[in-house]
């Protein structure tokens, strides 16, 4: 880019928010607004690919380096030019994070649960339940290659959280994330336009 059974009395909440459980931004730290109008990003050429837009209409782009693409407001997908991936749109903001290995992969998280997961038309949707109620929850969903050969295919995965909230009611969070980055990362590895993947957490994604 981490549930205690609760007493009868705790607040049950329900966030339905695509990205955020109970409001705020979707990336803690790939995105980032400069509030500082002489802040300039260094003219270093590492690109990152990251998905920005507004409204219901997110684009895939190429940004010279990660500081770039945080003053686009980017949410980044993987290191390196998007290729294929240039200028898809989607109706989600947040993309699957594609991670260089498997020896990069994030920890999986310990305090959420995942209560049902669908993949409609390249998006993922996430019921998760976790504690809180008080402050902004990011999620975010970490795959790394190479793919498990196996029938169908398998890949690495993990689902992070991360919050300073310290309320402990039980929360239900409805999470969005974009899969065209995995799809990209299979066409570019198997050299065909279809195929199934099984992702953790989420289930079998077929094209």
């Amino acid at each position: 880019m981490n549930l205690q059974p609760l007493a009868s009395t705790a607040l049950s909440l329900t966030c339905g928010l695509m990205l955020v459980a109970c409001g705020g931004s979707s990336a803690p730290s790939d995105v980032y607004n400069a509030s500082d109008e002489n802040f300039a990003c260094p003219d270093v050429y590492q690109p990152v690919c990251g998905l920005a837009g507004d409204n219901g209409q997110y684009r895939y782009q190429t940004f010279s380096n990660r500081c770039f693409a945080k003053l686009g407001d980017a949410y980044v997908s993987f290191e390196s030019a998007c290729g294929a991936l240039e200028d898809e749109v989607t109706e989600v903001s947040q993309p699957l994070i594609v991670q260089g290995g498997i020896e990069q992969l994030p920890e999986s998280s310990t305090s959420i649960t995942v209560l049902d997961s669908e993949i409609i038309q390249d998006v993922a949707q996430l019921t998760l339940e976790h504690s809180g109620g008080c402050d902004v929850h990011h999620f975010g969903l970490n795959v790394a290659p190479p793919f498990m050969e196996s029938w169908p295919l398998q890949i690495h995965g993990r689902l992070t959280h991360e919050t300073e909230d310290t309320c402990e009611a039980v929360v239900i969070s409805q999470v969005s994330i974009d899969l065209l980055p995995l799809k990209n990362l299979y066409r570019m590895s198997y050299k065909s336009e279809s195929g199934e993947i099984m992702i953790p957490y989420v289930g079998l994604y077929q094209f």
